[in-house]
């Protein structure tokens, strides 16, 4: 039986394959036909032969017959002519002994014709027993010619039968190994079956997995997509909020500026009303003063207390450098480094190093 199946055909080659398989034994009117040709010539053979055996040998029986009747004819004739000529001897010699119409020569004569009688009986009982002879012979050959003929007819059908039974046990055969041949086909095709449900089944899950991945893959883009247009709406919430804080620090900034030389304006304006009472009180500080310090020597003061980021009410600001020192109500200073020197009219842009 052939191994399992491999894949080498197809579904549709197997099944044309089973359907060439299949094999319908022959009735018992065909093997007896198919036997009966195929013995008909031997029979025939048989038969003429011995009716041709049976022919020559009666035909020579026949011609012997037809013969029998002819020499008996002409031995019945001699036979004939030999009692007439017996009696005709015996007649002259009766005639010159005297004794013509004796009895004697009678009875010799009728003797002679009995003899002769006799004979011709006896040659045509040879006749009949040879025709009987010949009568038997013919009908031992019409029995010899039916008996062969009985025996060619029953060897015919011993053949006959014997032939039927061989292509019966062939047909048995055949059938056998195409049945076992279309059970091996009818496996290897439940097996492709099943192996191509198996690769339809796989095929159909993969399509599925990769309609799930491009369902998740749409699903995370949209989620990406909503994401990215939250952070873009924080984003330029965001935004906003820093330009709203932006432009409330500019403003603060610029109050802070306009205070800042509001106090500067008044600092300098007290300042210039302490010089001008100390010179006419008396003329000065010790030549040297606040007359060649210049603005940058002069604190700036402020009218209210600030913060100027130090985390403390300062009152008075005075810049030194790249610092600048606070004093508070207290009487405490604090320094502070700034990011580049401090000119005395821009303190309030100083940028104090946490």
């Amino acid at each position: 039986m052939p191994s399992a199946y491999t894949g080498a055909r197809s579904i549709e080659e197997l099944a044309a394959a089973l359907t060439k398989m299949s094999y319908t034994p022959r009735s018992e009117e065909e093997r007896r036909s198919q036997s009966e040709n195929l013995y008909r010539n031997q029979l025939d053979q048989a038969m003429r032969s011995a009716q041709q055996s049976y022919n020559r040998s009666d035909l020579a029986l026949q011609n012997q017959l037809a013969g029998l009747a002819t020499s008996t004819q002409r031995q019945v004739d001699a036979q004939r002519q030999n009692t007439a000529a017996a009696i005709s001897q015996q007649d002259r010699l009766a005639l010159q002994r005297g004794m013509q119409r004796s009895t004697y020569n009678n009875a010799t004569i009728a003797n002679l014709a009995s003899r002769g009688a006799e004979a011709e009986a006896k040659i045509q009982q040879n006749r009949t027993d040879t025709e009987n002879t010949i009568a038997a012979q013919r009908a031992l050959l019409a029995q010899e010619l039916g008996e062969n003929q009985s025996a060619a007819n029953a060897q015919f059908q011993a053949n006959v039968l014997a032939n039927m039974d061989k292509l019966e046990q062939q047909d048995y055969e055949r059938q056998l190994a195409a049945d076992q041949n279309n059970n091996a086909t009818q496996l290897q095709l439940y097996e492709a079956f099943q192996q191509e449900a198996a690769r339809q089944q796989a095929q159909q899950q993969f399509e599925a997995g990769q309609t799930l991945q491009r369902e998740q893959m749409s699903q995370n883009q949209n989620q990406f997509n909503l994401k990215l247009a939250l952070d873009r709406e924080a984003a330029a919430e965001s935004q906003r909020q820093f330009n709203e804080n932006l432009a409330l620090n500019r403003e603060k900034l610029l109050e802070d500026q306009r205070q800042f030389n509001e106090q500067l304006a008044l600092n300098r304006e007290k300042a210039a009303g302490k010089l001008a009472g100390k010179a006419s009180s008396g003329g000065g500080y010790g030549g040297g003063g606040y007359s060649g310090g210049g603005v940058s020597s002069i604190p700036a003061v402020p009218s209210t207390p600030r913060d100027y980021g130090t985390g403390q009410n300062i009152l008075e600001v005075s810049p030194r450098g790249n610092s600048v020192v606070f004093t508070t109500g207290n009487g405490k200073q604090t320094k502070k480094k700034t990011t580049s020197a401090v000119p005395s009219n821009l303190i309030s842009r100083v940028s104090i190093k946490k």
